[in-house]
């Protein structure tokens, strides 16, 4: 059940994909729920009037209202989930998942020889993160490195 909001009534939300940004699948029906708390147990930020971490009603201090036509995150768009299975499917056949620390993107690197395995582990700024993932800095970075290799879209799994 939703509570109509005094003057925006059932305060209908568009939500964005949060790795891309483009159109989310959902539209949120707030109601009344129209600001953005903090848990201070948890250091979450949230909508609404629960914490979706903890379960708390107790504690939240509110952050601030949200603005007419504001989008919220919503779940992973479609494109994005592809993306994702590419990805899965690149390092099931024995790649290893990559985030850049400095771009923020990410993807998978397709299984190679032990002396490109061993260059990127021991580079500055790359270190193991898991047993199957690695952080490249700009210095290998495929999308914002000097050795650009894919377009800057923040997820490329393939061709890296």
């Amino acid at each position: 059940m939703v509570m109509l909001h005094p003057r925006l009534g059932l305060n209908p939300r568009l939500t964005v994909c949060p790795r891309c940004g483009q159109d989310g699948p959902e539209i949120a029906l707030l109601g009344i729920a129209n600001s953005i708390y903090r848990c201070r147990g948890c250091d979450v930020n949230f909508v609404g009037h629960k914490c979706p971490k903890c379960g708390t009603t107790c504690g939240l201090e509110k952050v601030r209202q949200l603005e007419d036509g504001e989008r919220l995150l919503g779940s992973v768009c479609e494109a994005c989930k592809e993306k994702q299975r590419e990805v899965d499917e690149v390092v099931r056949q024995g790649g290893v998942y990559w985030r850049c620390t400095d771009c923020g993107s990410s993807g998978a690197l397709r299984k190679c020889g032990f002396t490109e395995r061993a260059r990127l582990i021991a580079g500055n700024g790359t270190r193991y993160e898991g047993p199957c993932g690695v952080n490249l800095s700009k210095r290998d970075c495929p999308v914002c490195g000097p050795n650009k290799l894919v377009e800057a879209d923040g997820h490329h799994p393939a061709s890296s």
